[in-house]
């Protein structure tokens, strides 16, 4: 696993995003998404960080999924411009996708960072996005800034 090469990005996460509706700290209940970061299984009954497309205009919701564990490596491949199956960078052919991080609308036919659930064994294509201008500023933002979710 990815999170195994890099130990230091097992650290606590410092903030919340709590002005942001598209990202929620949630327990999984399945094993058929995997994480956006490293294409491995969900846990079932275990907390990860669940991305929606709580800014795209019209759509149906859909979402993605981070291993907890994950969230500091994502933030590492997202600042060093890293592409994978599950993240690259991608013109969009759709009108109504909105960027997870700013919430400002994605331009059609424009390169922006895209994830998808390429890994998953779920057939449903779904995707988020990220202006690619927006990618370091949310990249530093989970890096240095989230924190898990405290027991209540």
């Amino acid at each position: 696993m990815l999170s195994d090469i890099y130990p230091k990005l097992n650290m606590p996460l410092l903030s919340p995003f709590e002005a942001n509706e598209a990202f929620e700290w949630k327990k999984c209940n399945t094993t058929s998404q995997c994480c956006v970061c490293c294409g491995d299984s969900m846990e079932k009954g275990k907390i990860g960080l669940l991305m929606k497309n709580a800014f795209d205009g019209g759509s149906k919701s859909q979402y993605l999924w981070v291993h907890a564990k994950c969230v500091h490596l994502l933030a590492v491949l997202i600042q060093s411009k890293a592409e994978s199956d599950r993240m690259y960078l991608m013109k969009n052919n759709g009108s109504n996708a909105g960027c997870i991080h700013c919430e400002n609308k994605i331009r059609k036919n424009q390169i922006h960072l895209k994830l998808c659930n390429a890994s998953d064994s779920i057939r449903t294509k779904k995707s988020l996005w990220i202006h690619k201008n927006c990618r370091f500023e949310f990249a530093m933002k989970i890096r240095e800034k989230l924190r898990f979710p405290q027991k209540r």
